[in-house]
């Protein structure tokens, strides 16, 4: 729809009608086409990009971000996209059962009354999810080693990522099969003089990471200097 000023005018006895000065407006028609992370923890706080098409073009339109009905403010990046932080919707998802993932929608203003359609757009809550435990729960400094690992609540992500320490951070796999995530460790952030453990954490969509703080030890290379008796 292009969007275009028509003539309004308004009466108070149904016979007599006066012009209103710049007449109403018809808008282009908004649409959301795509969130960015699309997942993210029920207790709120992930980081979003929405992108779309005339998203808030009324003047004077506050931009918001309408998730399963919760609201919260907006900020415009562009003319197609806007960034918001979700809220906090666990009551949303206890409503449900509390248990599994839950789809909701995730709707833009159109004019400071009228949202995107709810069908338009989804947004999946994830429940808390956690790690229980991981295997070998050692390797070498130099890096390399396979880790799997097990634990709660593990699926349905959309950026699935190990961290291992605080600041080394590797991509993941989900198995749907086992229900576990597999990563391979980075080189030890330490000289490797030393063992050195870490907390070993994951994130189901790029932003929020477990805090399980299960260590990953890592040492240095195991070095054979002599045999006994020899060969």
């Amino acid at each position: 729809t292009t969007a275009a000023t028509v003539p309004l005018a308004v009466s108070v006895n149904g016979q007599d009608f006066a012009p209103v000065a710049g007449g109403f407006r018809y808008l282009t028609a908004a649409a959301a086409s795509s969130v960015s992370p699309a997942v993210g923890p029920a207790a709120g706080s992930t980081a979003l990009v929405v992108r779309g098409y005339a998203i808030g073009a009324a003047r004077g339109t506050q931009l918001e971000c309408r998730l399963g009905g919760l609201v919260v403010e907006a900020t415009r990046l562009n003319h197609s996209a806007v960034a918001c932080t979700s809220p906090n919707a666990t009551a949303l998802l206890d409503a449900a059962g509390g248990t599994a993932p839950l789809s909701v929608p995730l709707q833009l203003p159109l004019n400071g009354q009228l949202f995107t359609p709810s069908s338009q757009l989804a947004y999946l809550l994830l429940p808390r999810h956690n790690v229980t435990a991981f295997s070998p729960v050692s390797g070498p400094a130099v890096g390399g080693t396979a880790v799997e690992l097990s634990g709660r609540a593990l699926g349905s992500g959309a950026d699935y990522r190990c961290r291992f320490g605080y600041h080394r951070v590797v991509p993941a796999t989900y198995d749907a099969y086992t229900g576990t995530l597999s990563c391979v460790a980075p080189v030890s952030a330490a000289d490797g003089a030393a063992p050195d453990a870490q907390p070993l954490e994951v994130t189901l969509n790029g932003q929020q990471y477990t805090s399980d703080a299960l260590p990953f030890t890592q040492y240095a290379p195991v070095v054979v200097t002599n045999i006994d008796p020899p060969l």
